[in-house]
């Protein structure tokens, strides 16, 4: 187990350009049509590209078009599935197995979380995320 650990962390670093991991077949398929169900279609867009019921983030600059449904509330049963099981033991240690990272820290507060929805034509400038948490002092 800690040669294969060692092998996918040594390949999450040494992708390219930037340190990732690819993963298929990781969720059911079933699971992730029943997701895509509860996505509001994008055809109820209003002229900023945003959709009712999320935040939306369209400053024409740095994005365009996108919103997120960041609150539990406003998700169906299927997602706040998949957003609660991302936040258990065994998903994290897939994590920390798949890129050789063994301190990863799972935010609680669910700061940036959610399901983002960019529409056709939207976009977002390429940008750093989740690299610091001031409350933590990490």
């Amino acid at each position: 187990m800690k040669n294969r650990k060692t092998s996918a962390g040594e390949a999450f670093k040494a992708a390219k350009p930037f340190p990732h991991v690819v993963s298929t077949d990781m969720f059911p398929d079933v699971w992730m049509r029943e997701i895509s169900m509860e996505i509001p279609d994008q055809q109820s867009a209003n002229t900023d590209g945003c959709i009712d019921g999320g935040t939306c983030h369209s400053d024409y600059v740095h994005e365009k078009g996108r919103t997120v449904f960041s609150s539990p509330s406003s998700f169906g049963p299927a997602t706040e599935a998949l957003h609660r099981f991302m936040r258990t033991t065994p998903f994290i240690k897939y994590l920390q197995s798949a890129t050789g990272i063994d301190d990863l820290v799972v935010g609680h507060e669910d700061a940036d979380a959610g399901v983002y929805q960019t529409v056709q034509n939207g976009f977002e400038k390429v940008h750093s995320d989740f690299n610091m948490d001031k409350r933590r002092g990490l």
